[in-house]
Formats: C-alpha cells, structure tokens, sequence
C-alpha cells in the first residue's frame, strides 16, 4: 500500500507545485495580462492545470478513501460483535452492565488506534512523496556553466553618466 500510495502522492505533488506556480504566476502578472488583454487565454490555462490537479490529485483522494471505508467498515464489526458478546455474556449474569461499558469503550479505543494508523499512513506516504520530489529537482543537473573569461584588471570602474532622480508633483 505505502509503495502504490507514495506513487500517487508523488504525482498528485507534482501536479498541486505547476497549478500553484501557474497561480502565482498570474496573480504576479495580473497587470501584464490585463495590458496585453491576455485575461481569457490566461484564465483558460488556469483552467487547465486545474483539471490536471483535480485528474492526478483523485487517485490518492480514493486511495484515503478506501482506507477510511475499510477502517469505518472494522469499526462498525468490531462494535457489533463486541456489544453483540458483551450483551449475551450480560443476559446469562456472567458479566455486570458495567463490564459491558468497558468492552463496548475499549473496542472504540482499539478504533481510535486504527484512525491513528491510517492517518500516519497517509501522512508518510506524503512525506515520502515530498522527499523523492525535492532529491528528484536535486539531482537536475545545471545547464549553466560558470564562463572561462577573466577580468583583465582587479579594479573595474563604472562609470554613469546623465543620471537623474526626482519626485514629480503627481506622484505625491
């Protein structure tokens, strides 16, 4: 399950950082877009890396959800079969209504441990996720080489001419 999940995951990541990088990207250029009367073409690609999201972020959403309908699905036969033994253990006098309470309250204790394990199970297989994303974008090696050119002298000057600053009178 963790290998299948961490799969899943790792697409799921890949698709939520390129809409996220495609947000802030428009929200960065909101004036760019408008000035060159880009807002449809920008809101259609939107569009689309937002159904790519929604396609590659489903599978790991079922996948949870089938963990979370298989641990409901114990749950609901653990209780049954616990109060269903409890009550007829009660109704031939062998245990107290008390005794009862306390097998009825440990099986959902056993439920809560249950919970726990499917959340940690689905919180590694994120952070699994995570970890293989960000070795992955280490691993890239760099297209840029550093360049073979010396400076001829250590003192470099810089020399700006017809330079000028101000305040006008309608920029406050």
């Amino acid at each position: 399950i963790q290998d299948y999940g961490t799969k899943l995951y790792i697409r799921r990541s890949a698709a939520i950082s390129k809409f996220n990088g495609i947000m802030k990207e428009r929200i960065d250029n909101v004036v760019e877009i408008r000035t060159n009367a880009a807002e449809k073409f920008s809101i259609y690609m939107l569009n689309v890396a937002m159904k790519k999201r929604f396609k590659e972020s489903l599978p790991a959403g079922m996948m949870y959800s089938r963990l979370w309908s298989a641990s409901t699905a114990l749950n609901a036969v653990i209780t049954v079969l616990s109060l269903g033994i409890a009550v007829i253990l009660w109704d031939n006098g062998i245990i107290t209504l008390g005794t009862v309470y306390l097998i009825h309250t440990y099986s959902g204790l056993i439920f809560d441990r249950l919970q726990d394990f499917r959340n940690y199970l689905s919180l590694l297989q994120t952070s699994k996720a995570r970890l293989i994303r960000v070795k992955e974008m280490l691993d890239i090696e760099s297209s840029i080489t550093d360049g073979t050119l010396e400076p001829e002298g250590r003192d470099i000057t810089i020399t700006v001419k017809n330079l000028s600053f101000g305040y006008s009178e309608d920029n406050g």
